[in-house]
């Protein structure tokens, strides 16, 4: 068996370690479509996006989307790039270098930057508002960490269980407890007071569920 995170079998393998799949990635696409700026041609650029999962779910809700993804891995973007049926700018590079060039109406990331430490997410935050058209928005679709060491441990044993009942196998458990390890959650709370002393406003987290969150935040009409 593959590993979970091999980009020949990521696809299959997100819908048994994302749970409420489907509502996660429909709702943050909806999100997406219903509030960034720029008509019916938005310039949205997704960070982390692997795949393109939740580019194809912005896709099919803006059909005149005007996409850019970034992510680490050349090989993860090429199937990205088959699962579109286009070839979007493609920009192969870490979260710490320097962001493409904006403006972008929206940029958004689906369970991607929780491998950032607080220092670096608070770093990123500040360069994505720096890429934001006025009124933009910034949405990401994330693992977050309880408020709590109790909730941090119910969390967690949550999701553990949607991914054996979804038919992880024991290899894949343990697959995934090695990679929490390395895991750099932070509390949803703590989050939306970053991205308000930042200069963010109306932020929200219109969706959550367990160790899952939608949050959000806009650039200022007049930032």
């Amino acid at each position: 068996m593959k590993p979970l995170w091999d980009p020949e079998t990521y696809d299959l393998a997100r819908r048994r370690i994302v749970p409420h799949f489907d509502e996660f990635y429909g709702t943050a696409a909806a999100l997406v479509a219903e509030l960034s700026p720029g008509g019916a041609s938005p310039r949205v650029l997704e960070l982390g996006a692997g795949t393109g999962i939740f580019s194809e779910a912005i896709a099919r809700r803006v059909p005149g989307v005007r996409l850019e993804l970034l992510d680490g891995s050349a090989g993860m973007l090429e199937r990205a790039v088959v699962r579109l049926g286009k070839r979007p700018p493609l920009h192969v590079q870490a979260f710490t270098g320097t962001l493409p060039e904006g403006p972008y109406d929206a940029v958004v990331s689906a369970i991607a930057l929780h491998h950032l430490d607080d220092a670096a997410k608070q770093d990123l935050y500040r360069r994505i508002f720096g890429v934001l058209a006025p009124g933009g928005l910034f949405l990401n679709a994330e693992e977050i960490a309880g408020r709590s060491a109790r909730w941090e441990e119910i969390d967690v044993a949550d999701h553990h269980a949607f991914c054996r009942g979804a038919g992880c196998s024991e290899e894949e458990m343990r697959e995934l407890a090695a990679r929490e390890v390395h895991d750099l959650c932070a509390p949803l709370e703590t989050q939306l007071r970053w991205l308000e002393e930042i200069g963010y406003r109306d932020v929200e987290a219109p969706w959550r569920n367990f160790r899952f969150a939608i949050f959000a935040g806009f650039r200022p009409d007049d930032a």
